[in-house]
């Protein structure tokens, strides 16, 4: 099952800071126009089932460029950028440490079309065309591929508007242009799960802020709360362990566009080993908090076809999204 949505979520700490005001992507939809600086971060409605927040549990994923990236500019410079967008969440400092995340870029691919989840996770410019709405006036896109069943990231794409804006390598622009290092700054946060902040002056807040490249202290506590130095995953259902590192996506990397059904006729499952780490994904009582040393060490890689030794059933992915927004009428946050 997939689906559409903004990426709006919950703000949970399990790392200690003064801010709380950055939020989480859930497993939902939140209505149109919702704005968590007025309105908090979206939660859901309550008689509709628990929402899950996101969250990868690897301690590293990868990404890849779309070659050619852009018309705009040097396959060279967004190479560079995308590198220094995911090492500013990686490096955030959290007290103890960084965050137990990190994004490792994988070759270059030929893949123009989203998700692409399971065999690459893509950042991809829009030159000829935006395919989305654009009322919205948005300057970047982020899907992410989930599993419904517990908040898991299992794929992210990138989108940038190159069609409609004029993107340059260095920030903050000038003359109508927009820096892709506060853009992809931005959608990196949405790749590793953080919806838009309430905090205004945030990486993560929804309206691009030109050279907004180092994090405030709002989206240090979001990125240090979802991923603990100790190597910890906030999830609904409490602590649970991450795995380690292994950048590979889950399906095996391809330079093609890729997609979740391929390898399994139908619906998927997903081959889990160990206790304690479905949050009660399974019908039991969800797992309460735990600690590395504890928690057990997450799934075994790759997807099986339904009715396999892992959880039958078919497991239903969401695709969320989320980017960056331009004011209209030249106006800045």
């Amino acid at each position: 099952m997939r689906a559409a949505a903004v990426l709006c979520g919950i703000g949970a700490l399990l790392w200690a800071s003064g801010a709380e005001a950055y939020c989480r992507a859930v497993t939902a939809a939140p209505p149109a126009g919702y704005d968590p600086v007025t309105d908090g971060c979206f939660v859901g409605d309550p008689d509709a089932g628990p929402l899950f927040p996101l969250f990868w549990r690897n301690q590293c994923v990868s990404y890849s460029l779309q070659n050619p990236a852009t018309r705009q500019l040097a396959q060279s410079d967004v190479e560079r950028i995308a590198g220094e967008a995911f090492a500013t969440w990686s490096n955030a400092a959290c007290g103890s440490g960084g965050p137990s995340i990190s994004a490792v870029a994988y070759p270059d691919v030929q893949c123009n079309s989203v998700p692409s989840a399971g065999h690459n996770n893509v950042i991809m410019f829009r030159d000829g065309s935006w395919p989305y709405d654009d009322k919205a006036n948005a300057i970047g896109f982020t899907t992410l591929t989930v599993d419904l069943t517990d908040g898991e990231i299992v794929g992210a794409d990138i989108e940038i508007n190159s069609a409609n804006f004029q993107i340059v390598a260095q920030g903050p622009a000038i003359n109508g242009a927009y820096d892709l290092p506060s853009i992809l700054t931005h959608e990196a946060g949405h790749f590793l799960g953080l919806a838009h902040s309430q905090e205004t002056t945030a990486v993560m807040y929804a309206f691009y802020h030109p050279g907004s490249t180092g994090l405030t202290p709002d989206d240090v506590s979001g990125i240090c709360s979802v991923y603990t130095p100790q190597g910890l995953r906030n999830t609904s259902g409490g602590a649970v362990a991450s795995e380690t590192c292994n950048p590979a996506p889950l399906m095996g990397f391809e330079t093609e566009c890729g997609s979740l059904d391929a390898g399994a006729s139908g619906a998927l499952s997903t081959t889990r080993s160990g206790g304690g780490v479905d949050a009660g994904a399974d019908g039991g009582d969800p797992p309460g908090p735990c600690t590395a040393a504890t928690c057990a060490t997450g799934r075994a890689r790759g997807w099986e076809s339904s009715g396999s030794s892992g959880r039958a059933g078919g497991l239903a992915v969401l695709v969320v999204g989320a980017g960056a927004l331009v004011r209209r009428r030249g106006r800045a946050r």
